[in-house]
């Protein structure tokens, strides 16, 4: 679909990025996701357990200790 296509435009810049982002190292990332895929996830479930407790205790809590991300309700003040 046009969506895919879209995609596949965004990615393919030309020669100039491809030289340039083999030039950053292209083994290093590949690597990174492939070693840890899991760990991050790991990682990332900590990390939303621990941005939500710091939520918590910074924000009075207004709907019976619920976990809410912060939305328009909140935007007001």
């Amino acid at each position: 679909g046009p969506a895919r296509q879209q995609l596949l435009r965004a990615h393919d810049h030309g020669p100039g990025t491809r030289v340039g982002l083999r030039a950053r190292g292209p083994g290093l990332h590949d690597g990174l996701r492939r070693a840890a895929a899991h760990q991050l996830r790991a990682l990332r479930s900590l990390h939303v357990r621990h941005v939500r407790d710091a939520v918590d205790r910074l924000l009075p809590r207004r709907d019976g200790g619920h976990h809410r991300r912060l939305g328009p309700r909140h935007a007001g003040g």
